[in-house]
């Protein structure tokens, strides 16, 4: 789409206050670029990449240190990068918009996500309802709210 944002401002580094960030739908991102400027932001709490046809994430996303909640929904992502584990402050993590996402991806691969994240909530999908209870996910147990994926403590 001729809308969509490539680049990000290198300016952006200024705006030292900014929390919140949303760019989704934007296909063309680059995103190992954008990982870079926004580490400058030592507020960013909230970044919105829904949609954006990402395949893969880059190992720089673990430069994004103060980051909470994260929104993945939208893409073609089957794995999560381990760097991602270096996000000390990661609360929530919106994986999936769809419910076949999720489905989508073996055992091996949801537990993979579980053993990365161990204390971050993965949101399935955005859709409410869903099978509630404690499942057997690998070794692990996991506890499944609304379609929310926690690791069991």
């Amino acid at each position: 789409d001729s809308d969509d944002i490539v680049e990000i401002n290198p300016s952006v580094v200024k705006l030292i206050n900014v929390t919140s960030i949303s760019l989704s739908h934007n296909q063309r991102i680059n995103l190992v670029d954008l990982f870079d400027k926004l580490a400058e932001l030592p507020k960013l709490e909230f970044l919105n990449l829904s949609d954006c046809q990402i395949e893969s994430l880059p190992a720089n996303i673990s430069k994004l240190s103060h980051l909470k909640k994260l929104i993945l929904g939208g893409n073609k992502l089957t794995e999560l990068p381990p760097e991602i584990k270096q996000l000390p402050k990661l609360k929530e993590l919106i994986f999936s918009q769809y419910p076949d996402d999720f489905r989508k991806l073996t055992e091996d691969q949801k537990l993979r996500m579980l053993n990365l994240l161990p204390r971050t909530k993965i949101l399935l999908t955005e859709y409410a309802g869903g099978t509630h209870g404690h499942y057997r996910l690998g070794a692990r147990t996991v506890r499944v709210t609304k379609n929310n994926l926690w690791p069991n403590k």
